[in-house]
């Protein structure tokens, strides 16, 4: 199963002018990893353009869970 995983960046907080990032994951599993980058690429188009007017910026990666060291 694959996943996507995000890294969200908020560019520019606060009076030092800081960039904050936090890692986060989108709640969907896919059974191979074109479907997931299919999908990943639909997410960051729809969200770019509101991302972009809030100063954020995300980084998205299509994970193989079944390689993951639990």
């Amino acid at each position: 199963m694959f996943t996507i995983k995000a890294m969200i960046c908020f560019v520019g907080m606060g009076i030092m002018e800081q960039t904050l990032c936090f890692q986060s994951e989108v709640p969907l599993s896919f059974d191979d990893a074109p479907q997931c980058v299919i999908e990943m690429n639909k997410l960051a188009e729809y969200m770019s353009p509101d991302l972009e007017d809030r100063n954020v910026a995300i980084m998205l990666n299509c994970v193989n869970n079944n390689n993951l060291n639990t």
